[in-house]
């Protein structure tokens, strides 16, 4: 799990999100999923938009994935986390 320090000011985006990984298993077919989530000051989350990924023909070792999220438009508040 991956938590950002709390935001200094607001944080607004429209489209499709990317996230850059990097995915170390020595198995030939798996399955990743990966939620953006909006986390206020009492931890408490919201669904903000997702992605997946399945593969069965993975050789093993180390695997670098851009993931486009799921469209959305969103604000996260200052203070708040993305999780």
């Amino acid at each position: 799990r991956w938590d950002s320090p709390p935001l200094a000011s607001p944080l607004s985006f429209a489209g499709s999100p990317r996230v850059q990984l990097h995915i170390d298993t020595e198995t030939t077919q798996w399955q990743l999923g990966v939620t953006l989530w909006d986390v206020d000051e009492f931890d408490a989350e919201r669904y903000v938009t997702s992605t997946s990924y399945f593969t069965t023909s993975h050789s093993g070792g180390v695997v670098e994935l851009s993931l486009d999220f799921e469209p959305n438009a969103y604000t996260f508040p200052a203070g708040h986390r993305l999780r």
